[in-house]
């Protein structure tokens, strides 16, 4: 047999047992069906123009110097250009397990924001945005019981800041966010 067909059939056996293991993590009933949160505020109405003119990079000193560990990833997201709100750039990253962070970077001025979420304190936080909208969505789990609450939460960018403008909660394990 060749070492190809050795790799494939080892891929196979290794795309089906990971969701059947993933299937397990949690003990408790099937998570809540997506229609339940998909009622939510829509990214069309908080509209906003897509800068595209030159981007510049963020500086790492004085009160951004506190970024400087994440330098990579921030840069990288400036340089792709607006992902949110017109004109920042996402980078969102894992920190651990069911742990993510990340900062959003105005890409005109190369300021660092940080994200409305994420780390230790909202266990495998998600969020969904566009690139002419000011809206975002979070979506995390509260709490590490057999039946956790998930939490959704939407966010308008004021340009300075993320105003919450909306918070639900509903028992069991987070819809995915597609």
């Amino acid at each position: 047999m060749s070492v190809r067909k050795i790799i494939a059939g080892m891929a196979a056996v290794l795309s089906l047992a990971a969701p059947a293991a993933m299937a397990g993590q949690y003990e408790f009933d099937d998570q809540i069906p997506i229609a339940r949160f998909a009622k939510g505020l829509k990214f069309s109405d908080y509209p906003v123009a897509v800068y595209k003119g030159p981007r510049k990079l963020p500086r790492f000193s004085g009160d951004q110097r506190q970024y400087a560990f994440f330098e990579t990833r921030i840069r990288n997201s400036v340089k792709e250009g607006p992902a949110f709100a017109g004109d920042m750039g996402v980078a969102y990253f894992g920190c651990g397990t069911d742990c993510t962070m990340g900062y959003i970077t105005n890409v005109r001025t190369g300021r660092i924001y940080e994200l409305p979420g994420g780390g230790d304190d909202n266990p495998d936080f998600r969020i969904d945005f566009r690139a002419g909208s000011r809206l975002m969505k979070t979506l995390w789990r509260k709490g590490y019981s057999d039946n956790p609450t998930c939490v959704q939460e939407f966010y308008e960018w004021t340009g300075a800041r993320f105003r919450r403008l909306r918070t639900r909660q509903a028992r069991g394990r987070c819809p995915d966010m597609d």
